[in-house]
């Protein structure tokens, strides 16, 4: 049995959620982007500025968790496995990329790319998760 939450009420109302939220994610990076290349803030105001973006994240992880609680048992453990196996991987690649930059001086990726690196994971995962076993 394969999940499709596209199907259901709470599916849509998920999918819904995320398109608009995402949307205002990408304009708030924009809007800050372009805001802070041409106009010198003070202190207060750069800060609203620069913490405008996770706004939009915050409201995509509330839509997340109202799909798992509005969701039969089946698709709650699914995509509940699915979750835990994107996080641990994006918490292995923090790791990763910390002790490489710790103890090898490397390369080290702004912290910004944690939130899509988890739905990259999530992504690669999803596929191999589809049961509830």
């Amino acid at each position: 049995m394969t999940v499709h939450t596209e199907s259901t009420p709470a599916g849509r109302r998920y999918a819904f959620s995320v398109i608009v939220w995402m949307t205002v994610y990408a304009g708030v990076i924009v809007g800050a982007s372009l805001t802070l290349e041409r106009h010198a803030l003070a202190a207060p105001l750069i800060y609203a500025v620069a913490i405008a973006p996770a706004v939009p994240i915050g409201a995509v992880i509330l839509a997340m968790t109202r799909l798992i609680a509005d969701s039969d048992e089946f698709v709650r453990l699914v995509i509940m496995k699915r979750y835990l196996a994107a996080m641990g991987l994006t918490l292995f690649a923090c790791a990763f990329f910390g002790f490489l930059d710790q103890y090898a001086v490397f390369f080290r990726p702004p912290l910004w790319i944690v939130f899509p690196g988890f739905w990259f994971f999530f992504g690669v995962v999803s596929p191999f998760i589809r049961s509830s076993k």
